[in-house]
């Protein structure tokens, strides 16, 4: 069974969506994927950087939510080897789902791992096969309306995500036990365009995202 003392929460760092042409100079995985294509992009902090797993191990990405009053929440989950990254996002986050379809187009979702080194960041580059069918999630969209992203980030940088981690983190990966869990809010278009959200990023400066290293053409 997972030790809840293996997850690394930090809510002072955030995940991002943005284009693969961003990191391309770090980009190192030997799948093609074409520049404007979404990339999930996670932090980890340099006290974290030797949980890192071996990027040559398995792999695989699924999706789970938490029921909430207002909304439902969305986790992004990547298992590489016995280590889960997690993202919480919105489900009714449409850039989260416009990111899903260019990834079942593409067939894999590419992955930065943005690793706090100094005053920089040291960049790992992976791809996850993409599942090709209806994700058991998509089931849901009619159900929920989308969540207040005030109250959005309220719930994933309190309590939300410990106890979700602490109640269903298991392996996906047969035969691979679960070893640590990180856990952050994707700070999506939408997240970043409500006024309490941004004052928090930006005026007390809690927030810190790995920056891109390049800017190319397809």
């Amino acid at each position: 069974m997972f030790d809840a003392e293996r997850f690394y929460e930090n809510t002072e760092m955030a995940g991002t969506l943005s284009p693969l042409r961003l990191y391309a100079s770090a980009w190192e995985a030997e799948v093609p994927v074409k520049g404007d294509t979404p990339v999930l992009v996670f932090p980890v902090a340099a006290t974290h950087a030797h949980y890192v797993p071996n990027l040559c191990g398995p792999s695989t990405i699924f999706f789970q939510g938490i029921d909430c009053i207002d909304g439902l929440i969305m986790t992004i989950n990547i298992q590489i080897d016995g280590t889960q990254f997690i993202w919480f996002v919105d489900l009714k986050d449409m850039e989260i789902w416009q990111a899903i379809e260019r990834w079942r187009l593409e067939k894999v979702v590419p992955i930065v791992l943005g690793i706090e080194s100094g005053g920089s960041w040291e960049y790992c580059t992976h791809v996850v096969e993409m599942p090709s069918g209806t994700l058991a999630m998509e089931a849901h969209l009619p159900r929920f309306g989308p969540m207040p992203p005030t109250d959005l980030w309220k719930k994933v940088t309190s309590g939300v995500p410990g106890f979700f981690v602490r109640r269903f983190a298991k392996t996906k990966i047969d035969g691979v036990p679960l070893e640590h869990v990180f856990a952050c809010p994707l700070l999506t278009k939408k997240l970043l365009s409500d006024e309490y959200v941004a004052s928090m990023c930006e005026a007390r400066k809690v927030v810190r995202v790995p920056r891109p290293v390049a800017a190319v053409q397809d």
